[in-house]
C-alpha cells in the first residue's frame, strides 16, 4: 500500500513514473500493455473518469483520475 502511496502523492517522482507506477499496482498491467494506451482509452465525464482496458471501462480511483488529467489535459472537455 505504501507504493501506491507513493505513486499517487511523491511530487518528487515524474509524473509518467507516478502513473504508471499506480497501474501496475491498481490493476496490475504490465508494462507492455501500459505502452500500449493511448489517450482515447482514458475518459471522463462529471461524476468519474475510466481507463478502457479491453473494451471494457475501468473506474480509476480519484486520484490516478488527477495524474492521468495532468498528463492528458485534453482529457476534461471529452
Amino acid at each position: 500500500m505504501a507504493e501506491v502511496r507513493r505513486c499517487l502523492t511523491d511530487t518528487g517522482l515524474p509524473l509518467l513514473v507516478r502513473i504508471i507506477g499506480a497501474l501496475v499496482r491498481f490493476y496490475a498491467l504490465p508494462l507492455t500493455r501500459i505502452v500500449e494506451l493511448t489517450t482515447d482509452q482514458f475518459h471522463r465525464d462529471a461524476e468519474a473518469a475510466y481507463l478502457t482496458l479491453d473494451r471494457h471501462p475501468v473506474l480509476l480511483p480519484p486520484a490516478l483520475a488527477a495524474l492521468l488529467d495532468e498528463q492528458v489535459p485534453s482529457s476534461t472537455t471529452r
